[in-house]
């Protein structure tokens, strides 16, 4: 343990990979191998949950018309609450287009969500907002785990919510 802990080999490539992610606006045409898409998301079973739960769920979007939906959709719904903020119309239009391009233009697009029947219950309210907030955090985990293994490949990658 002590001769691993001497070899910071493998801390640098980490570290490497953490500074060198960032949020990919604009992607590639090129489609993300199959095979590289499994690793990532089998990757995210080494992610931290509570009680090892992995909470989280995955769909894969690759085809046109399910990116589509889901831009129009997340664009309308961006609108909605960009006009509730009192946003000039122009920046709504704006934010909107930009936001529907993105996802529409992705290679893929990888939905995480969150599986809450597996979490643990307990007789207090307090117990289970603690289970649910854990749950939340072990999805930013999952998902940064996913991003550095994407990164490792040249892959880019962009939180969306």
């Amino acid at each position: 343990m002590v001769a691993d802990a001497l070899d910071t080999s493998r801390t640098e490539a980490v570290l490497h990979l953490v500074k060198q992610r960032r949020s990919t606006r604009h992607f590639r045409e090129d489609p993300v191998p199959h095979r590289l898409l499994l690793e990532m998301l089998e990757a995210v079973q080494w992610a931290p949950s509570p009680h090892n739960s992995q909470p989280w769920r995955f769909t894969i979007l690759s085809a046109s018309e399910d990116k589509m939906r889901l831009a129009t959709a997340m664009g309308e719904r961006l609108r909605v609450e960009l006009a509730e903020d009192g946003v000039p119309t122009e920046e709504i239009r704006r934010q909107s287009s930009r936001s529907r391009e993105r996802i529409a233009r992705s290679p893929i697009v990888l939905l995480c969500s969150l599986q809450a029947d597996g979490l643990a219950r307990y007789s207090d309210q307090r117990r289970n907002e603690l289970e649910w907030q854990m749950a939340v955090q072990s999805v930013g985990a999952a998902l940064q785990t996913l991003f550095l293994v994407a990164q490792g490949h040249g892959i880019g990658t962009c939180w969306m919510a």
